[in-house]
């Protein structure tokens, strides 16, 4: 049942139904407390409604529970990027490709990277310049 609302919490997501897509994330959680998947799904629910501090504070509980869970770096390293803490974003990217320089989340991490990079160089940084 775990792996059902996980999954279909995450269609939900792609569909816009975010107060469904809540509702199996804090399902799985009910069937197990410490799903850092539950916990990662609650963030990008979040982060696509656009209230980042709440999806921050998924993708922190997700870590704290799993500190290896490349997904969860990989989102809070956009959020970090997003609010213009260049310097957090690369860390967080940086784990990543140490967790999983192979699979998906390591390549999003390399894409991002190498788009913070080109950034960099045009000067762009984000909201603010600070980390």
């Amino acid at each position: 049942m775990l792996l059902y609302h996980l999954n279909r919490g995450l269609a939900y997501l792609r569909l816009k139904n975010f107060d469904s897509a809540i509702q199996d994330a804090n399902a799985a959680l009910k069937i197990d407390k410490t799903s850092a998947d539950a916990r990662s799904n609650l963030g990008l629910v979040y982060q696509e409604m656009g209230d980042l501090d709440r999806a921050m504070a998924c993708f922190n509980d997700a870590i704290t529970t799993d500190k290896e869970h490349a997904e969860s770096r990989l989102n809070r390293g956009t959020i970090f990027y997003r609010k213009g803490k260049p310097g957090a974003a690369r860390q967080d990217w940086i784990d990543v490709l140490k967790l999983d320089s192979c699979g998906s989340a390591g390549q999003a991490a390399q894409r991002n990277l190498a788009k913070m990079m080109r950034d960099q160089k045009k000067g762009n940084f984000g909201p603010s310049h600070s980390d």
